[in-house]
């Protein structure tokens, strides 16, 4: 009886899928504040599911499909510091206050994505497309 399988290929696809069910779940976080946010809308708050669909559960998903290595954790915590930012603003927005350090947030999680995918690009040139190392 095989109790646990070590399997490259199911790993990237449930890396996708737990993206995916973190966008998932940051819609639904934003539909039900913005029903509560006495018809205030903020577009901050609408996007945050964008973040991890668009830069990680797509990536990752092309990524699993062509066997390549998965993006390193320095893009996944822009992914989150950006996601972060968005969520932040979102709640100022609707509460009705601004606050100059929610910029702050947009360009550390822009500076984060740009070096891991600076990382990623000089490992996939020194390592080759051939390697199975998982990211960083």
């Amino acid at each position: 009886m095989i109790l646990y399988t070590s399997d490259t290929d199911q790993r990237r696809i449930s890396a996708a899928a737990v993206w995916l069910a973190l966008s998932v779940i940051c819609l639904i976080f934003s539909i039900v504040y913005e029903c509560f946010s006495h018809d205030v809308i903020s577009l901050n708050m609408l996007s945050i599911f964008a973040y991890p669909l668009l830069l990680e559960c797509i990536p990752s998903f092309i990524l699993s499909k062509k066997k390549l290595k998965l993006p390193c954790q320095v893009w996944r915590d822009g992914t989150i510091v950006l996601m972060l930012g968005a969520l932040l603003s979102g709640i100022f927005e609707i509460y009705g206050t601004t606050s100059d350090f929610t910029v702050l947030y947009f360009i550390a999680g822009s500076i984060l994505l740009a070096a891991g995918l600076i990382y990623d690009i000089f490992q996939y040139r020194s390592l080759g497309s051939s390697s199975s190392k998982e990211g960083c």
